[in-house]
């Protein structure tokens, strides 16, 4: 039976993909996260943006808001 850290733990992914599947890649772009600093959120749930594709959706999305 695991204990409740060892659960815990086999919800976390690694910084540079989720370890069964090796990295992940960025939906805009294709780069490769152990190649960017950063995966970010972005249309598509969570890490699925690199560094620079998710800070130029997050842009757009604020400003369409201010519009």
């Amino acid at each position: 039976m695991e204990t409740e850290q060892e659960m815990d733990q086999g919800d976390q992914q690694t910084p540079r993909g989720n370890g069964i599947n090796g990295p992940t890649k960025c939906r805009q772009c294709g780069l490769s996260s152990i190649l960017t600093s950063h995966m970010r959120s972005g249309p598509e749930g969570r890490r699925t943006l690199c560094n620079a594709c998710g800070i130029a959706w997050r842009k757009v999305i604020l400003y369409k808001r201010m519009e």
